[in-house]
Parts: structure tokens; sequence; C-alpha cells
């Protein structure tokens, strides 16, 4: 069992992966801006952080680095399906840029996307505050 923060703003989104999460068996924690986020991130210990890259008073970008500047050894994974003004992988690649360990596609099946974070799942030992 891993233990996950999953920071999201969109409940459509976030719920559905938090709940598929969850019933494989992980803890699942959820913020809903990059300010709470981040603090979360940064004040309790999680195997992985999946982040929304268009997020409300701190985007996912700066969360991002942010986190790879204080604790370089925790995956964080960036999912977005862009908006009118970024196309989905131009924000992938910003986020790698950042340090994100993947970018993954928002509008992906949940199935497809909990597939796609097995390998981040994986039980390990949490990163230490």
């Amino acid at each position: 069992m891993a233990r996950v923060l999953l920071i999201d703003h969109d409940p459509a989104t976030a719920a559905p992966l938090a709940a598929a999460l969850a019933g494989a068996g992980h803890d699942v924690a959820l913020e809903r801006d990059g300010v709470s986020g981040l603090e979360r991130a940064l004040d309790e210990a999680f195997d992985l952080v999946v982040t929304e890259m268009l997020l409300p008073l701190l985007d996912g970008a700066e969360l991002i680095s942010a986190l790879h500047g204080s604790r370089p050894r925790l995956a964080v994974i960036a999912r977005t399906g862009g908006d009118e003004e970024f196309a989905a992988q131009d924000l992938i690649a910003l986020a790698r840029f950042q340090g994100a360990a993947a970018g993954l596609d928002k509008g992906a099946p949940t199935d497809l996307t909990l597939h796609q974070l097995r390998g981040w799942l994986a039980p390990t030992e949490a990163e230490p505050r």
C-alpha cells in the first residue's frame, strides 16, 4: 500500500481517481489547490504525489519545482488536459522540466491512469519529513 497525495481542483476528475486508488488498497489524501497541496506534501510523508498542472493559488509547475527542491526523492506525477491557452503536451514538458517523474493525460480513463501509476505505487518507505 502506498500513501498518495492527489492534488486536483476538479471533483469530477479527482473523485474517480481517488476512489480507484483507495479501492486498490492505497491510502489517499486529497487537496484542491496548489498551496494546500504543497503544505500537506511538506508536512506529511507520502510515497507519491499526483498533481494537476492548472491549479488555483499555486500552479502545478511551481508546486513541482518546490517539491523537487525540498524533497528530490519524492515521486511527483503531473496530470493535465491542457486548456485554451496551453496544450497538454506543453504542460507535461514543463512539468518534466520542473522535476516531475512523468506526465499523464487527465482525460484518460481512470483504469488506464491507475495502470500507468502502478510503477510508483509499489510499497516503499515514504519520504521522511
